[in-house]
């Protein structure tokens, strides 16, 4: 009976030891990483948040430094080069843009408001570099509505979160040109 009783729980012991190893390692490193780049992804978020914050307040300021809006007429020409910078500073900071379009201008004192609304699948950290390139734009653009929703990815060896974003960008054009 003793030898039988020594003999069975070695076995189990090493199959109970292989479970641990093989099975709940793993799995508990997984949660790791996944609640680091949660924590990563919150933090960045609340980030971008402050950023919009920023931007948004641009109008509000009262007097506008000449840097802060588009000084040429408001029309169809202004609204292509403020298209096309956007779309530059997407390219530019690896961002390809799914969608963009423009959503007309709202009148504004002596400036026009220019909206445009972007759809773009980016990793996190291009999104981060792309905003902060519409901020340093001369003149800046705002932004007024930003949607970010990850999406899942399988990938084991991609780098950084992918993201998919919906946003709508703003730029004040001054009305009757310098």
């Amino acid at each position: 009976m003793i030898v039988r009783v020594l003999t069975f729980w070695p076995p189990v012991i090493l199959g109970i030891a292989f479970l641990v190893w093989g099975v709940v390692l793993p799995v508990q490193r997984y949660f790791d990483e996944t609640n680091a780049r949660q924590s990563t992804l919150e933090n960045e978020i609340a980030s971008l948040a402050n950023r919009v914050e920023r931007l948004s307040d641009i109008p509000a300021r009262g007097h506008l430094d000449p840097n802060h809006y588009w000084d040429t007429e408001p029309g169809p020409l202004t609204t292509a080069e403020m298209q096309s910078l956007v779309y530059d500073l997407a390219e530019t900071n690896g961002v390809p843009l799914a969608y963009i379009s423009h959503d007309g201008a709202d009148q504004m004192g002596a400036y026009r408001r220019y909206d445009f609304t972007l759809e773009l699948e980016a990793k996190l950290s291009d999104l981060v570099a792309f905003l902060g390139a519409l901020e340093e734009a001369n003149p800046p653009f705002g932004v007024s509505r930003l949607q970010i929703r990850p999406i899942p990815r399988f990938d084991e060896d991609a780098e950084g979160t992918l993201v998919f974003v919906n946003l709508t960008v703003w730029a004040l054009g001054r009305m009757g040109g310098s």
